[in-house]
């Protein structure tokens, strides 16, 4: 074990509680202390060795693995498979494993993770796609009616957008071109926070349906699939 850790060559977390009968303390800090940089130690004072006794230490642990892991799983997203070190602006990586439904996405430095609920096979371990459809959505309204709001002067608080999917009979759409078979249905409610008058609420309304992720989906989009 110790020639194995002098030579593991990537980053180590230990996390270890002082109350655990199974693996001893001095155990965890002979791995540490063994392994080289980088490293770190984290105690999680009054959990046994499942992280079962204590209903959120199973949470804090995850978070800390996650929060940990993080920088390092993001310095190396970026590399594409063709070579290239840095993505073009504007596109995203999104890559799958062997099994399983995650996958790991990078869009302009930024990690994230993909998945399907249980239900559907997944794992749970992040949001489905569509829901990162209608984050984009949400989020690009929020910003835009941030922008506008600045640019007026206007005393908007903060702003909430809540965003949901659905697939509809074409027959019960009365703004659609379609008439026969389902259609896609996105219900948007914002709400906005500040002193603003009815004409400035209205007018903001109005500049979230032209932020630019909503002009796309309503807009018509050519996708082309290549592979490499």
């Amino acid at each position: 074990m110790s020639e194995y850790l002098k030579n593991l060559e990537c980053p180590l977390l230990v996390i270890h509680s002082p109350q655990d009968e199974v693996v001893d303390v001095e155990n965890a800090m002979r791995i540490f202390q063994q392994a080289g940089y980088p490293k770190s130690f984290v105690s999680v004072d009054g959990a046994d060795h499942l992280l079962t006794e204590k209903g959120k230490d199973w949470q804090f642990v995850a978070d800390v693995i996650e929060s940990w892991s993080r920088r390092y799983l993001e310095s190396g997203v970026d590399e594409n498979a063709d070579g290239r070190d840095e993505m073009e602006k504007g596109q995203v990586l999104v890559r799958g494993g062997a099994e399983g439904y995650a996958t790991e996405i990078s869009a302009g430095g930024h990690a994230l993770r993909a998945d399907e609920p249980v239900a559907l096979g997944g794992s749970d371990s992040g949001p489905n796609p569509y829901s990162f459809l209608l984050a984009a959505l949400g989020a690009c309204k929020v910003i835009t009616m941030r922008m506008y709001a600045d640019r007026k002067g206007w005393p908007l608080r903060g702003s909430q957008v809540e965003v949901a999917h659905s697939r509809i009979h074409a027959k019960d759409c009365e703004d659609c071109e379609s008439s026969q078979g389902r259609v896609d249905r996105i219900e948007v409610v914002v709400d906005l926070e500040g002193d603003l008058s009815q004409e400035q609420s209205r007018r903001l309304l109005e500049i979230s349906e032209r932020c630019p992720v909503h002009r796309t989906l309503k807009n018509e989009v050519s996708i082309r699939t290549t592979t490499v």
